[in-house]
């Protein structure tokens, strides 16, 4: 306990040097396009990376790069604010949603340029061939930073046909879609086998699950101040959010589990018992909507439908960056161009380098809704039984582009914030302190924490 005491101490003591010295690197001489290119990123955007540099070779093919790659995301952090205040910082660095750093404060204080000139220069850049929203979350005080890569949003998938607390559209209430989750399990409480929600990669582990931060996302319970002060969040829709993670945690998870050890760990398990799969997937959201499409398919549902979730006190949706990039004081001359063609580089799902979040390229989108247009292939389950992919047909196509053209505004992750947020509740769920307590301790962490 000393020990990570000790380091969390000292990523905010290296935190607080950065913002002393946002100058670091001065003096340090510009590199020349014969230099070696450096990145930083964590292990789960590597792939990607050397996706984005096979595809940058495609125009530069005598580049070389050196990508230092970290599996702790503390560890990126700490590694990366040392180099940066030495003036040895990489060229380029791709976060995703597992730094902890305030990534845009950084780049305020001088840690990262701006790309204002570089994007002014640049004649072949068309904000409107990406999500509006998505460039808008890299700008800071007027300037451009950081420019998205992925993104995700959370997303409830469901028979349309079913008894819901809501009418089914592309853009659903969120209290609409809790309060139809709690009537399903009062409805199917002495039902063992008559699911309610299941949600992706769920563990049961409160601590390491992907419930929480959508969640946060969804509910825009974050109410800052002008000084970056939490002066009292919205009472209403912090319990809201609280009391459902609750209710999830020690109602729905246990009846998920229950079916998924009777029935077998297949997603089209879920579509025959479950009447919502909440998603909140890391890989690209169209793939993961052709695939429980497909599923629900095979469970004989044909009315498959998926809505995102508005915000609370708009009619749009909110999303999340998964993997953006910025640059660093003299960098290598090639720098924005590489952030550029990752921008636009369309990653296949069907490629050896794996399934990845949703490119902020509109193109790229309408390519990965015409790959799930195909089919429908086959393929044996261990049972013996085949499945069959189902294709995206139009009508639901067009729903997926409603669903993207009502994004409203997407977010920078801090996964300080999330911890801080589960640490703050945790005896809540596990019922050992009042609401009001941990209401508490979560406003005395979160201030804290942002006047560091």
């Amino acid at each position: 306990m000393k020990k990570k005491r000790l380091r969390s101490k000292l990523i905010v003591w290296l935190i607080c040097l950065l913002f002393i010295l946002p100058s670091g690197c001065a003096g340090v001489p510009a590199k020349s396009s014969d230099d070696i290119i450096v990145i930083y990123c964590m292990a789960a955007s590597e792939a990607e990376v050397k996706y984005y540099i096979d595809r940058f070779k495609d125009f530069y093919p005598d580049s070389d790069f050196e990508v230092r790659t970290f599996f702790d995301a503390r560890e990126m952090d700490e590694v990366l604010v040392h180099a940066l205040n030495v003036g040895i910082g990489p060229d380029i660095v791709i976060f995703n949603d597992e730094t902890e750093l305030d990534v845009l404060r950084m780049a305020k204080n001088g840690a990262f340029i701006s790309l204002d000139g570089m994007i002014k220069a640049d004649d072949a850049f068309n904000p409107e061939a990406y999500i509006t929203s998505a460039l808008a979350a890299g700008r800071a005080d007027g300037r451009q930073y950081l420019l998205p890569l992925t993104f995700t949003i959370p997303l409830v998938m469901y028979d349309a046909a079913s008894d819901l607390g809501f009418t089914p559209a592309p853009v659903i209430s969120h209290a609409d879609f809790m309060a139809s989750v709690l009537d399903s399990i009062e409805a199917s409480k002495d039902e063992r086998y008559e699911g309610v929600l299941y949600v992706s990669n769920m563990t049961g582990n409160v601590q390491t699950n992907d419930l929480i931060n959508p969640m946060l996302l969804a509910s825009q319970i974050l109410k800052l101040s002008e000084k970056n002060k939490v002066e009292g969040f919205d009472e209403e829709d912090v319990r809201q959010v609280v009391e459902w993670l609750k209710i999830y945690i020690n109602e729905c998870y246990a009846k998920s589990k229950d079916i998924m050890d009777a029935r077998g760990r297949y997603a089209w398990a879920i579509a025959e018992n479950m009447k919502y799969h909440y998603s909140y997937a890391s890989f690209d959201i169209i793939r993961n909507i052709w695939w429980f499409n497909s599923c629900y398919s095979y469970a004989d549902i044909d009315h498959f439908r998926v809505s995102a979730f508005r915000e609370i006190e708009g009619g749009n949706v909110v999303a999340m960056l998964k993997s953006y990039g910025v640059i660093g004081n003299a960098a290598h001359p090639l720098a924005y161009q590489f952030l550029r063609i990752a921008m636009d580089t369309f990653l296949s799902p069907y490629a050896a380098h794996g399934n990845f979040a949703s490119s902020a390229n509109i193109a790229n989108m309408e390519m990965m809704l015409a790959s799930c247009t195909w089919g429908p292939s086959f393929r044996r389950l261990p049972d013996g039984s085949v499945f069959a992919e189902k294709p995206l047909d139009d009508a639901l196509m067009d729903w997926i582009r409603q669903i993207f053209s009502s994004i409203d505004k997407v977010i920078i992750p801090n996964a300080k914030l999330d911890s801080i947020f589960r640490d703050s509740f945790m005896a809540y769920f596990e019922n050992e302190k009042s609401y009001e307590d941990c209401a508490n301790a979560f406003v005395q962490k979160l201030n804290l924490y942002l006047s560091e």
